[in-house]
């Protein structure tokens, strides 16, 4: 969607909205822009179920309302693309069966709230690749395309689904009023806020130092 309200309220990246009712995740998409405003991202989850294709709309710019800033009405941002998405998280029981391997999507798939499906695919697939090219040249057996298999299935199982739907969990059963206090990882990321060494030590994943409400709060 293009929308100028974004610029004219600052916003930057990709912002989590919680909330019970309409939550989610909205991100700038680029540089792209026109005469409405820069194109963004709204992923969103919607309380209500069941509904129909014109209940689905009436509600969107109910949700848009609710969530983008300034609260804008239909007429003061332009939607390009729309659709719908039953959120689930689900994996298949073998990423290779015979000849046929599994990667990404194809094996297994997340809520769209926290990228982990895409790094979950770029990693099924850069494992694939050097367990082939180990057989094609000769350096390993059959055998090894077993094991990618069952150890990129067990890491999903185990962290990827587990921390995808802790994600959605996150932004969708949290009171956001107490959301800085009772959630660790909230709480870490305002700690960090406006401190760009603490934050680059953070994103490669680097010791840190918390201050003792969030080491808490982590238990």
């Amino acid at each position: 969607m293009y929308y100028k309200g974004f610029e004219e309220h600052g916003w930057e990246g990709g912002n989590y909205m919680i909330d019970p009712e309409f939550w989610g995740l909205i991100a700038k998409r680029g540089k792209g822009s026109n005469a409405d405003g820069p194109l963004w991202r709204v992923t969103y989850g919607d309380s209500a179920t069941d509904l129909s294709e014109e209940e689905h709309l009436r509600r969107r710019a109910q949700a848009f309302k609710k969530l983008l800033p300034g609260h804008p009405d239909p007429s003061q941002y332009k939607v390009t693309q729309t659709n719908r998405f039953r959120i689930h998280n689900r994996c298949v029981d073998a990423m290779r069966v015979g000849r046929v391997f599994l990667a990404g999507d194809a094996a297994h798939v997340c809520n769209p709230f926290g990228g982990y499906g895409c790094m979950a695919a770029v990693l099924d697939v850069s494992g694939l690749a050097d367990c082939l090219a180990g057989v094609y040249e000769g350096k390993a057996g059959d055998e090894i395309l077993d094991a990618y298999a069952r150890v990129r299935r067990q890491k999903f199982v185990d962290f990827i689904d587990r921390r995808s739907r802790k994600n959605m969990n996150r932004i969708s059963k949290t009171d956001a009023d107490t959301a800085l206090e009772t959630d660790p990882f909230l709480g870490l990321l305002k700690a960090m806020e406006g401190d760009g060494e603490r934050t680059k030590e953070f994103l490669l994943v680097r010791p840190i130092t918390l201050p003792p409400t969030v080491l808490a709060f982590s238990g």
